[in-house]
């Protein structure tokens, strides 16, 4: 069977700066792409772990999962 040796999340951001602020300052990742004009999209990496973040649209709902389904939760 194929080893898997890397993964990465993708998360929608109400606030995308702080987001983003949050994962560099807070954990430590570093920003290695941004996307957008402002920037609207990152891929952050840490070690061997990428993160990335992009905006939610203005009037967008975030329902957090574990309100759609049983037995799954938020990042």
């Amino acid at each position: 069977m194929a080893k898997i040796t890397q993964q990465a999340n993708i998360m929608v951001a109400k606030d995308y700066a702080a987001a983003v602020a949050y994962w560099r300052d807070k954990l430590g990742f570093s920003v290695g792409s941004e996307y957008g004009e402002p920037p609207q999209f990152a891929i952050l990496k840490r070690d061997s772990a990428f993160v990335m973040i992009g905006a939610a649209k203005p009037d967008a709902v975030i329902t957090p999962y574990w309100k759609q389904r049983e037995g799954v939760g938020n990042a």
